[in-house]
């Protein structure tokens, strides 16, 4: 589990004399274990800001190109890429050779169909900024070549990574606020009026209410089930500094309402789930049926047992309850309803 200082920071009053060191001492002696404190421009070492100067085709192979990069103070380097969107003068993330990407790919010196390829061109899904891998990243034209790529993001945070499992396993430290409310005890200090707001405030509805069909065949396993529908939605990227704090504790970002729903679990520690509501006509908690097969998310195909609990319509598994979404009921940029568990 990782949690982001400047969250933290948002939430408690933490002393600017009490280092991220100390702190994650303090917080491993009075409450959960710190496995590692890290600052997060560092998973970006090796990874620059780079200009194209000119693009040649690959003279063996019709969908790659010879990219030649400027990376500030040497000479440009050579770098086969595949990607349709690069044109001379834009400025890109450049991974070196020796860098380790985010999803722990070592970028080596290559080559590609008889041509020599100095690094890398990076896309936003491999540098953990996204889901997208139909391009390269195009950075602002204002960035300094040369710069690390972490400066660039203005990756001025430290991550804790935090285990709350072998030894505490506390429900109300699965989240920033539980983690600030310890840390304003064991300091001495207060938290701030934002973690009022935080759990404050009511939802308000103008709409005519809508009676959502649900049935809890399973009230053992799921003794309460709580559902909302939501509508005249637009499903967009989230803005930047909602990415930058999903990034930092580990997940990544998706559209804005799949990451409305992540930021709210990271903040509060309260799973939750969309689902695009006319892909959700029903929902039925049962069990699964023995060798009854669900296509999550992450693109697998799974194979459930009768011991697992399943959130379903009529015909078939919506989701693995607690555990991951079904690939047939999730969010994307037709979605302009959703049910949110």
């Amino acid at each position: 589990m990782y949690l982001s200082l400047k969250w933290l920071k948002d939430l408690v009053d933490i002393p600017n004399s009490t280092s991220a060191k100390e702190l994650g001492l303090k917080l491993t002696m009075h409450s959960v274990e710190i496995d590692s404190v890290e600052r997060l421009a560092e998973k970006f070492a090796k990874i620059v800001v780079g200009k194209i100067l000119e693009i040649n085709k690959h003279p063996n192979a019709d969908r790659l190109s010879l990219a030649k990069v400027d990376i500030g103070g040497k000479e440009p380097l050579s770098i086969v890429c595949g990607a349709p969107n690069i044109e001379p003068g834009q400025k890109v993330p450049v991974a070196l050779v020796g860098a380790v990407l985010p999803n722990g790919m070592e970028i080596k010196e290559a080559e590609v169909r008889g041509e020599k390829s100095f690094g890398m061109l990076c896309a936003p899904d491999e540098l953990d900024l996204g889901s997208d891998h139909s391009g390269i990243l195009i950075l602002d034209k204002g960035a300094r070549v040369g710069d690390n790529f972490g400066e660039y993001l203005k990756l001025d945070d430290i991550v804790f990574d935090i285990d709350n499992k072998t030894i505490t396993n506390r429900p109300d430290l699965w989240g920033h606020i539980g983690i600030a409310r310890e840390i304003a005890v064991f300091l001495n200090t207060k938290t701030t009026g934002k973690l009022k707001k935080v759990l404050a405030g009511k939802v308000k509805t103008k709409e005519k209410q809508e009676k959502l069909n649900i049935k809890v065949l399973d009230q053992d396993l799921c003794p309460r089930y709580t559902a909302i529908k939501i509508g005249r939605l637009a499903v967009k990227e989230s803005p930047d500094w909602i990415k930058k704090r999903l990034s930092a504790c580990g997940m990544r970002p998706i559209n804005n309402i799949v990451d409305a729903t992540n930021y709210v679990m990271l903040e509060l520690g309260q799973p939750m789930h969309a689902f695009d509501a006319k892909k959700t006509p029903q929902i039925i908690v049962r069990k699964a049926k023995n060798k009854e097969k669900i296509k999550t998310l992450d693109g697998q195909e799974r194979e459930l047992d009768q011991e697992m609990l399943v959130i379903a319509d009529a015909k078939k598994p919506l989701a693995i309850a607690g555990i991951m979404g079904g690939e047939e009921s999730e969010i994307n940029d037709k979605t302009g309803e959703i049910v949110l568990e």
